[in-house]
Parts: structure tokens; C-alpha cells; sequence
């Protein structure tokens, strides 16, 4: 008898199918994932501004880089975004601009002119494609930001503020969530006279 029918009697022909059938749902998983993860690093950043509600605060800001402070498992899931910081940053700084919640914001910081700096760090930003046996696929995305308003001209601090936001849909739309909540609790804090700086 031949070695290959022995082997095929002891695996049994119906446990060959499921294995040639796990095979091919890992290979398609994979393909699935790596077009995934391409077009989530494209449009992770291009998200449309919430837009303003308010007139604009009379009060220059400047903005500072952000800080990538997420764990380790955040990063791993992000490899293929290459500098992470500055490209929240940026589009930090361009939302900022669009909505136009200040009258007018610098990046970098122009110490001469900006009335409060803009600091703060990434606490996590991933995105996590989860696989179960049949091609069923689950996708989580998480953004925290933590942001501190100092006062250019005494250097204290005169608010924070922690946001998070968890989608099943998208990871620009998370981001997207944070800035928005931001925004409006720096909003709200001027208009309740809760947020002084020195002028």
C-alpha cells in the first residue's frame, strides 16, 4: 500500500476538506486584512471638520506636537503609519483651523503672538481586524487624546481634557469624535467664563 493512501485513511477524507477549507480562509483573511489595513492608513486622517456653532473665540492659540504615548499593542496595530505624532498633529491643527473656533491658530507655536499653547499626548490610536472561522470579520477602532490649554504668558495650566471615542466603522470617523468633543467643551468652558487666560 501506498504511503500517501495511508496517510489519507488516517487523516480521514472529510478532515482533508476542512483543512484545505481553513487554508483558504486564512489565505483570503490575510489578502483581506492587508487591503484593510492600506486603506485605513489613507483615510484615517482625511475625515471632514465638524463645523462651527459659535463665532470664533478673539484669542490666538499655538500648537504644540503632540506626544505618542500609547501602549505598545496600540503600535503594533499601526505600524504602517509612519510618523504617527505629527500626522495627528497636523490634521489636529487643520481641524482647528476649519472650524474656526479661534480667530486664528499657529503650527509651530509663535510665542509672540499665540495667548494660549496647545499640548497634549496620544494616549491610544489602533485599529483591530478580529477573524473568526467562516470569513466573518469584527473591526475595532479607538482614539484618546488628552489635551491641555496653557496660558502662553504665565505658563499654567488652565484646562484639560481626556476624550476617547471606540468605533466599529472607522478609525477616522473615532478621531474625528475626539477633536469634536474637544472642541466643544473649549467651547463651552469660554462661554461659561471658566477658561480665563491673561491677555
Amino acid at each position: 500500500m501506498k504511503r500517501g493512501t495511508v496517510f489519507k485513511r488516517e487523516i480521514g477524507i472529510p478532515n482533508l476538506w476542512k483543512l484545505n477549507i481553513a487554508i483558504i480562509i486564512f489565505i483570503i483573511s490575510s489578502v483581506i486584512q492587508g487591503c484593510t489595513t492600506y486603506d485605513i492608513d489613507m483615510t484615517a486622517f482625511e475625515y471632514i471638520p465638524s463645523l462651527p456653532s459659535s463665532e470664533p473665540i478673539n484669542i490666538r492659540v499655538g500648537l504644540e506636537k503632540l506626544l505618542d504615548k500609547r501602549p505598545e499593542t496600540d503600535r503594533s496595530t499601526t505600524k504602517d503609519m509612519v510618523d504617527l505624532d505629527e500626522r495627528v498633529t497636523h490634521k489636529l491643527f487643520e481641524d482647528f483651523q476649519s472650524s474656526k473656533i479661534f480667530s486664528g491658530v499657529n503650527y509651530p507655536v509663535k510665542k509672540e503672538a499665540d495667548i494660549l499653547i496647545i499640548k497634549g499626548d496620544i494616549k491610544r490610536f489602533y485599529y483591530k481586524n478580529t477573524f473568526y472561522y467562516g470569513g466573518i470579520t469584527s473591526f475595532t477602532a479607538e482614539v484618546n487624546l488628552h489635551i491641555q490649554l496653557m496660558d502662553s504668558g504665565t505658563g499654567k495650566v488652565v484646562a484639560e481634557y481626556d476624550k476617547s471615542s471606540v468605533r466599529k466603522d472607522s478609525l477616522s470617523e473615532a478621531f474625528r469624535d475626539v477633536v469634536k468633543q474637544i472642541k466643544e467643551n473649549i467651547v463651552s468652558d469660554f462661554k461659561q467664563g471658566q477658561l480665563k487666560v491673561s491677555q
